[in-house]
């Protein structure tokens, strides 16, 4: 194997040439020397060396090679050039259209007949190599395009974090026990619409950053109680029907908070999922729900998946007004309500887990 250069200064590109012929690799030197690197080959062990250690750009392959033929050196090249973005030109004085076939069903690039044009091998080559630079150029475009798409998600994600966290907090401080409960809340839905995405009406509904982003903003769905007044938010006995008329507001609180930072910040999409599930998580499926009274798949979905695992852990749990309810008691309350509060697509994958929600809701508790 012998590289060799013309110019003090190394040539940018590259040509391996592949023939066991001394005379046609003197051609090569003459006629290529001049625009390229060149690198000689008489064999397949030459050859196979040559494109893994100095990655030419393009290789002049002989079909006649002693050993094994330039169809058997271009099929086990094959994953070495697939790997180095090299283009195989065959050369060959085999002039029928079988031979030419083979070749490029054995993954040349081109097909050059012996005796070949000198301005043609040189045009032939250069336009390989304009190729495989553009090919190049896209590929580096497409990972500069990755890499601006990935800081912005991690911008956004930065974002929702931060918004997410702020806003949790002022509801925590507000009624840690409404802390506790969104916590819960945060946990039961990112297990409940992990199930749902396996599901076959929603395993193509649900994008990864659908999935995070009802998962996150499930923890703002009580939002709006900031602006309910303690003496109705921790009131420790049962609400008069003004009072609860009050705590509805909730909803409509919660959906105005994110609804006005989505219209300053529309490309955070997760703002409006998060206004969807504050302002309609106490909907209804058979329309009996408030603020709006929306039925059935009016109601988005995200907001159909909290509605549940907010009933669930208002049952199960103990409240400043109210003694938690047994596992048995439930099941059994809640069930009722498939089909009329709830879901019932949903509301059956939910069902099927209900011990493992019971499981997550005792360890979040405790965390």
């Amino acid at each position: 194997m012998d590289v060799i250069e013309t110019n003090e200064m190394k040539k940018k590109y590259s040509v391996l040439c592949v023939d066991d012929s001394i005379s046609q690799l003197e051609r090569y030197k003459a006629d290529l020397s001049p625009f390229y690197e060149l690198i000689f080959a008489k064999n397949y062990n030459e050859a196979l060396s040559s494109l893994t250690t100095l990655k030419p750009d393009v290789v002049l392959l002989d079909i006649n090679l002693p050993g094994m033929d330039g169809f058997q050196v271009l099929s086990l090249l094959y994953e070495q050039i697939q790997i180095f973005n090299t283009s195989v030109l065959m050369v060959s004085s085999n002039s029928d259209s079988f031979s030419i076939e083979k070749a490029f069903i054995h993954g040349a690039s081109d097909y050059i007949k012996k005796p070949y044009n000198r301005i043609e091998l040189l045009l032939r080559i250069g336009s390989h190599i304009r190729s495989k630079e553009i090919k190049s150029e896209n590929i580096q475009n497409k990972l500069e395009i990755e890499k601006i798409k990935k800081k912005s998600r991690e911008t956004i994600n930065y974002t929702k974090d931060s918004m997410v966290f702020t806003l949790s907090e002022l509801a925590k401080i507000r009624d840690n026990e409404t802390g506790e409960h969104l916590n819960r809340i945060k946990s039961y839905t990112k297990y409940l619409i992990e199930k749902l995405a396996l599901t076959s009406k929603y395993e193509k509904y649900f994008s990864n950053d659908d999935i995070d982003d009802i998962f996150c903003m499930s923890i703002l769905h009580d939002i709006g109680k900031i602006g309910i007044s303690d003496n109705i938010l921790k009131k420790p006995g049962k609400l008069t029907f003004d009072e609860f008329e009050v705590m509805k507001t909730h909803s409509v609180i919660g959906g105005e908070i994110l609804e006005n930072a989505y219209k300053h910040y529309t490309n955070f999409n997760f703002l409006k999922v998060g206004k969807d599930i504050a302002l309609y998580h106490h909907e209804k499926w058979n329309g009996t729900g408030y603020p709006l009274g929306l039925k059935g798949e009016e109601i988005p979905v995200a907001a159909r998946i909290v509605a549940i695992v907010d009933v669930f852990d208002a049952l199960v749990s103990k409240r400043i007004y109210k003694v938690a309810y047994s596992k048995a008691d439930t099941f059994t309350i809640i069930k009722e309500e498939r089909g009329r509060h709830f879901d019932p697509y949903i509301f059956d994958v939910f069902f099927e887990y209900k011990d493992k929600f019971i499981e997550i809701g005792k360890r979040v508790s405790y965390e």
